[in-house]
C-alpha cells in the first residue's frame, strides 16, 4: 500500500485517502472469539473491496484498521463514495455478531501534501469520528 502510495503522491494526483476502524472491535473478540473476530475482518474487507473501483487502492493498516486511497476523484465524489461505503457497512449484518458499525476519517489531498501530511489528517479526522459517537464520517480538506 504504501509504495503505491508514494507513486501516487509523486505524481501529484488527485487523491482522497480514508482511514476505517471497526467500532467496538474489541468487544467481537472478547464476546464471539478470536476466529469469529478474523471472519468479521475478512467481511468487512470484501464488503469495502466489492463497493471500490479496480483503480483504488484498499489495505488492512492493522487490528481493525484500514486504509483506502481513492485515485483520480473529486472531493464531491469522495465523499459521496465513503459515504455510500459507511451506509453498506451501518445497514449489513455480519454473519456472526449481526450488526457493527465503522468510524470513517477522510482527507482530501493536496499538491504539498507528503504521506505523513496526509496520514495525519485522515487519522485526526478518524479520532474526531471517535470521539463524537462513532458510526460516523468526519471530513478533513486542509
Amino acid at each position: 500500500f504504501m509504495a503505491q502510495f508514494e507513486i501516487v503522491i509523486e505524481k501529484r494526483g488527485i487523491y482522497t485517502l480514508v482511514v476505517m476502524d471497526l467500532d467496538n472491535f474489541k468487544r467481537v473478540n472478547d464476546t464471539y472469539g478470536h476466529l469469529a473476530g478474523d471472519d468479521v475482518l475478512k467481511e468487512f474487507a470484501s464488503l469495502v473491496k466489492r463497493n471500490i473501483r479496480k483503480d483504488d487502492i484498499f489495505a488492512r493498516w492493522g487490528g481493525e484498521e484500514f486504509l483506502l486511497l481513492l485515485q483520480n476523484i473529486s472531493l464531491e465524489n469522495s465523499i459521496r463514495k465513503v459515504k455510500q461505503i459507511h451506509s453498506i457497512v451501518d445497514n449489513h449484518k455480519f454473519q456472526h455478531i449481526g450488526r457493527l458499525t465503522a468510524s470513517f476519517g477522510v482527507a482530501y489531498g493536496d499538491k504539498s501534501d507528503n504521506i505523513n501530511s496526509i496520514l495525519q489528517r485522515a487519522d485526526k479526522a478518524l479520532y474526531e469520528a471517535k470521539e463524537n459517537g462513532k458510526n460516523q464520517v468526519i471530513f478533513k480538506k486542509i
